[in-house]
């Protein structure tokens, strides 16, 4: 990059682009400056910044003269990260996530200012070190490792590439659709004419606050869940719709800018592994023949309970707002009309009433949780500084989150609910912030999971350890029940493990776009793209990529490596799920082959039934059968079947043909 030498003396001095073979005594020299030199300047001392980056630019290696760059390199490398990280962790970074967090757990127009101004402040000092700085170095070959890696991951500056006024427009934009998100709510189904301002129902809520959550998990009237299913996206996905245009062409140039053809390529960088996407198809591939499985089984179950709709047949895919999620990414809330036997259940809702006075003492109860398995306490601080319960009168960010503000401050952000889903969902919160304390001593560069999919596995990990009747026993929550079958009551469980983390995965995988392709399910209603269905999930609105002693290495080694410390092989394999869900496979493929056959039979024996009948009716009536019978039939059906049902008025769907495995499930 230096190709030409300045003629500032200091230039000629430490620039070492334009001596190629440097002495001994020039390293040496180097090295004595960088020893007296404050490698942690307060941000507004120019003259002290302008040497660090001085020294650190005069040991770049110009490209094509690799084999002339004998020095090293460490010394100022690592003085000029030394500031950089110091000033980012301890003044731009920190104010600009404390001002996120201000306005996220107060959502007012003083705090949006607040925050766009800390954020502005903090994307302008980012580019100005990538321009002055990090663009024009190139580090010599014998760099040290660390120092090496730690340059890389501070190349790409996301948003802080864009022009002031494109950066301006991109926060307005980004901002404005997760205001959106997080303060919609929508008329409640018996009073769809309200005061959208004093009745409306949030999506999620306050303690005692009804909710647009609670009514799909809990109601059943098809047309009520269809309504609130619309409503949401009406509130949110349809009015998000033309910022999120805007947010793309913005996000191409962001990944344009940082080098890279498209954002998704920029956010898979943090992975580390060109055949990333390869890999994820594959892991669908192995998984899928199991999900579509499941998928007929709730299919077979959910038309028991919805059998005369048009809009849901057997064979068909599922309408989404039938599963008690309102993206249908789980459907575990549906357990109740979907489980494999009616043995006595334990309402641990209702246990958790009786156990806790209050949700706060989830929190505690998932610290002592830690504390048993060999991890530190939190800090008081925690408990001081977090929001565990929405209050009222105030608009606050509901989807739960664990925040990171350097050291010891660590935060959650949630609105709890005296609910076994909450007291999950508050495990896998504290999962992340005990990797947070873990690899708080790690330099400000390598805080962060191994890669983004860690933090979201040590998270799921811990609210599966805590999902165990064995564990519930120990805290009170769950009593054996009479009668208890210990085999239903397993296969039970991985039945409600399989339609929360199995049912995710394909939609993870693609969030929405190929939602029917991957899914099996479809939207109730009839869409365009005008409603924007993708904007009413909040990692659409916030623009979260979706698709996060090992822990306490952050991100300071490659994620192959963490991942083959934490798993003994270093690539993603669906191996160990299989595994661990066979046994509730083995049960649902059973039921499937014997609905199946049970189809085969019963069909034969009515289509032979009523052959003899329609024989004997023609024979009969001819003229009367033509009259009701005409000759030109559908030629979609099978001739023999529809002459059956016509004369009978019984068709294939009155037949359990829902279990027949098909491609149509995926």
């Amino acid at each position: 990059m230096w190709s030409s030498c300045s003629s500032l003396l200091w230039t000629v001095v430490f620039f070492r682009s334009c001596v190629l073979k440097v002495s001994a005594l020039e390293t040496t020299t180097v090295n004595e400056m960088l020893d007296h030199v404050n490698c942690t300047p307060d941000k507004d001392d120019k003259v002290a910044i302008q040497r660090i980056r001085s020294h650190f630019l005069a040991d770049s290696c110009p490209e094509g003269q690799e084999s002339f760059c004998t020095w090293t390199g460490d010394t100022s490398a690592s003085c000029y990260l030394t500031y950089l990280t110091f000033v980012s962790e301890h003044i731009v970074y920190k104010e600009a996530t404390l001002a996120s967090w201000a306005y996220n757990t107060n959502i007012t127009d003083e705090n949006l200012e607040k925050e766009k101004e800390a954020t502005k402040i903090s994307a302008a000092w980012e580019k100005e070190e990538w321009l002055t700085t990090l663009k024009n170095y190139r580090a010599p070959p014998g760099l040290d490792e660390v120092l090496k890696r730690k340059l890389w991951m501070i190349q790409v500056i996301g948003g802080a590439a864009l022009s002031e006024e494109k950066f301006n427009t991109l926060q307005n934009v980004t901002l404005g659709m997760h205001r959106i998100y997080a303060t919609g709510k929508v008329c409640p189904y018996s009073k769809q004419d309200c005061d959208i301002a004093s009745e409306g129902m949030p999506l999620e809520g306050g303690v005692d606050e009804r909710t647009i959550k609670d009514e799909l998990e809990q109601k059943t009237d098809y047309d009520e869940l269809l309504y609130y299913w619309k409503a949401w996206r009406d509130a949110t996905g349809a009015k998000i719709r033309d910022m999120y245009l805007k947010n793309l062409e913005l996000l191409k140039e962001i990944a344009l800018a940082n080098g890279f053809d498209d954002m998704g390529q920029l956010w898979r960088r943090n992975y580390e592994n060109d055949n990333f996407l390869n890999e994820i198809e594959t892991a669908w591939q192995d998984l899928k023949p199991f999900y579509q499985e499941l998928h007929a089984y709730a299919r077979h179950k959910l038309l028991e309970i919805y059998p005369n709709h048009v809009d849901f047949q057997s064979r068909s895919l599922i309408p989404a707002h039938l599963l008690g999620n309102m993206w249908a990414q789980s459907w575990a809330e549906k357990f109740e009309l979907l489980k494999l036997s009616n043995g006595e259940n334990v309402n641990l809702d209702e246990a958790l009433k009786r156990k806790y006075s209050s949700v706060v003492q989830f929190f505690t109860e998932a610290d002592k949780f830690f504390q048993d398995i060999g991890l530190e306490p939190l800090p008081k601080e925690f408990y001081e500084r977090s929001l565990f319960v929405k209050p009222p009168e105030r608009d606050v960010e509901c989807h739960a989150s664990a925040w990171d503000l350097g050291g010891s401050d660590v935060r959650v952000l949630m609105c709890a609910k005296f609910k076994f889903e909450d007291f999950n969902v508050v495990h896998h919160e504290m999962g992340h912030i005990q990797y947070y304390l873990l690899y708080a001593n790690q330099s400000y560069i390598f805080r962060g999971g191994a890669n983004p999919g860690f933090h979201e596995a040590v998270g799921d990990l811990m609210s599966l350890s805590v999902n165990t009747p064995t564990h519930l026993k120990k805290l009170g929550l769950y009593e054996t029940p009479k009668n208890f079958n210990q085999t239903a009551n397993d296969i039970n469980f991985l039945l409600k493990k399989a339609l929360d983390k199995v049912v995710f995965l394909p939609f993870a995988y693609v969030v929405d776009k190929y939602r029917e392709e991957y899914q099996g399910v479809k939207a109730p209603v009839p869409r365009s793209e005008l409603d924007f269905d993708a904007g009413s999930k909040y990692h659409i609105a916030s623009n979260d990529p979706y698709v996060r002693n090992v822990l306490s290495m952050g991100t300071s080694k490659p994620p192959q490596d963490a991942l083959e410390m934490f798993t003994g092989q270093r690539e993603m394999s669906t191996a160990a799920m299989m595994e661990y869900f066979q046994p509730l496979r083995t049960v649902i493929q059973s039921i499937s082959n014997r609905h199946t056959h049970t189809l085969h039979v019963f069909s034969l024996f009515l289509f032979l039934h009523l052959l003899l009948l329609t024989h004997a009716v023609i024979t009969k009536e001819l003229g009367a059968v033509r009259a009701v019978m005409p000759l030109t039939l559908d030629p979609r059906e099978d001739r023999s079947t529809a002459l059956a049902s016509r004369v009978s008025g019984i068709t294939a769907r009155s037949a359990p043909s829902s279990l027949v495995m098909t491609a149509s499930a995926a």
